[in-house]
């Protein structure tokens, strides 16, 4: 039989893609092999999923001993190899309840349904607005495309869901003014992946959860990319200092077999009873075993404190390229979750420097138009780092040697800063309303870099109580800088999930863009108002030794 080719791919393929002109056909670790038996060294583990590599031991050796047993037998009856992963994962995050998908757009899909349902359980059908923020990405379906900030991927569809409004990412001002007691729920990327590899700033994450508290809405933490310890913590949000309602994930959970879950407390998961949701194949007994095993591997504390040393290397590394030829204006990340936006007069050929790249034999992925995105395997060592990126130096040097004198870069170009990319031409509130056609709107323009000071790592948190990091602001450099709340010496404590009358809300009143209709609680009126929403049992995990870099999460009791 004859190798397949890339052309029968345009011949039998509906072109949702565009791949390159070679097919791979096997792969070891952080080796990839084309059907020419050519290598490549990954650098995008198949955009953040392999997390312990191609073809790994682990993978194999699950998959093998559970299809000999049980493959799928439908959500009729349960089965050992789903109960076992669902009692390791809250085990280890602290949640209560789980629920398995396939992919991360089906997790965000079922997350926001969830969040839906239960505010129209407690108050009505007028609470509905969800908030999300613009460049984000939440997956594919109608509802999660048009619920993340890129209009590019909902547009051309019809009509829209409506009650979904768009903010600037970490713009705290923009966000006041819109959270309001008809809000639902927010959802958010700690790390904006597709949008760019842009990280939340701490002090707007927990702004927002603040107010969330405030008003009764839902926090959703879309931790599809940035979770299962590619942030170098099992999840990217215990770095930040808060700690969400909900929160999804999916990609490196089984080591690239398709799974996603939904992980959130037991006064929100009351509300899903039987014949609300539902998933074929989500939490079939082969993904589900893969996925235990995956996730006892990547969860010991030896592992996520390699993941925050290989991941603070890679940074240097790039930063060290970087200083020699000027050619991005930040290097920014988290984890083994790296973007190197280019400077201006190379954006329009990031696409060539991708191609350029592969024919050198290092794969690399691109993000939001201007940005090299690397997530490579999480078992990658440090010359295999210093092998890629001497690698994409030699890509550099050569579309470097072709600017024209006029557009050669300035060498005091820093790295290290944050900034949001939202344009200052964006409108600061984007309403998306239900509509007999679909509104064309404007694309954010990319935004020059606006120097500040770099990010640090902190120690992670268990389960309950996480210390907040200490990480520069994002700001947009088109949009005006709003002052950004600096983090206080003492760090404070995390802020449970405790019922929204014991805390004390922040003093500023939101500024609400339009008067809402009041949202009541449904009969019986003498109900209270709003239902608390219980943080979830306790459940002890044991603090390991820190790192010099940064301190992991404690080892479960599994």
């Amino acid at each position: 039989m004859t190798q397949p080719t890339r052309a029968e791919y345009d011949q039998v393929m509906i072109p949702c893609y565009k791949p390159a002109d070679l097919v791979m056909t096997h792969g070891k670790k952080c080796r990839l092999y084309d059907s020419q038996n050519r290598s490549y060294l990954d650098f995008g583990g198949g955009i953040a999923v392999n997390s312990l590599g191609n073809a790994p031991k682990i993978v194999r050796k699950a998959l093998k001993a559970q299809s000999a047993k049980l493959c799928h037998i439908s959500n009729v009856f349960t089965n050992d190899a789903t109960l076992k992963l669902a009692k390791r994962l809250t085990s280890l995050t602290g949640f209560d309840r789980v629920f398995f998908t396939n992919s991360g757009a089906e997790s965000n899909e079922a997350a926001l349904k969830l969040a839906r349902r239960t505010a129209f359980d407690d108050y009505g059908e007028q609470k509905d607005e969800i908030i999300s923020f613009t460049h984000s990405f939440h997956g594919r379906t109608f509802f999660t495309v048009c619920v993340g900030g890129q209009d590019k991927y909902s547009s051309g569809f019809g009509p829209r869901p409506g009650a979904i409004t768009h903010l600037p990412f970490n713009d705290i001002g923009a966000f006041e003014k819109q959270i309001s007691d008809r809000t639902c729920a927010v959802i958010f990327e700690p790390v904006q992946g597709e949008g760019g590899v842009l990280p939340v700033d701490p002090a707007f994450a927990k702004r927002v959860r603040e107010l969330c508290d405030k008003h009764h809405a839902l926090l959703i933490l879309d931790e599809v990319q940035s979770g299962c310890a590619r942030s170098g913590t099992f999840f990217a949000y215990e770095q930040i200092g808060i700690r969400p309602d909900i929160v999804t994930t999916a990609k490196g959970l089984a080591g690239g077999v398709p799974i996603g879950c939904v992980l959130t407390n037991d006064a929100v998961a009351k509300h899903f009873k039987p014949g609300t949701h539902g998933s074929t194949f989500g939490g079939n007994a082969l993904a589900c075993a893969v996925g235990n095993a995956v996730l006892k591997h990547i969860s010991a504390p030896e592992f996520l404190e390699k993941v925050v040393k290989h991941g603070a290397f890679m940074k240097a590394s790039l930063e060290a390229l970087n200083k020699e030829l000027h050619v991005f204006t930040e290097v920014r990340g988290m984890g083994l979750l790296i973007g190197c936006e280019l400077i201006p007069q190379l954006r329009a050929q990031l696409g060539d420097i991708q191609k350029a790249a592969l024919k050198a034999g290092l794969i690399i992925l691109t993000a939001g138009g201007t940005t090299i995105r690397l997530c490579p395997p999480l078992i990658i060592k440090k010359r295999e780092i210093t092998e890629g990126v001497a690698i994409l130096k030699s890509v550099l040097k050569g579309f470097l040697a072709n600017l024209p004198k006029a557009e050669e870069p300035v060498k005091a170009v820093k790295t290290g800063s944050r900034k949001t990319r939202a344009s200052a031409k964006e409108p600061a509130v984007k309403q998306v309303k239900p509509a007999a056609k679909t509104p064309q709107t404007r694309k954010a323009q990319p935004a020059k870099p606006a120097a500040a000071a770099p990010a640090k790592t902190v120690p992670a948190q268990a389960a309950k109580a996480e210390k907040p990091a200490a990480r520069a602001a994002t700001v947009s450099a088109k949009q005006p800088v709003a002052e950004q709340a600096k983090p206080a010496v003492k760090t404070p404590q995390v802020q449970s999930l405790k019922p929204a009358a014991s805390r004390k809300p922040a003093p500023a009143q939101a500024v609400k863009t339009a008067a809402p209709a009041a949202v009541t609680p449904r009969a019986p009126a003498k109900k209270p108002a709003v239902e608390p929403v219980k943080s979830p049992a306790a459940k002890e995990v044991k603090p390991s030794a820190p790192s010099a870099a940064s301190a992991v999460p404690s080892k479960p009791v599994l």
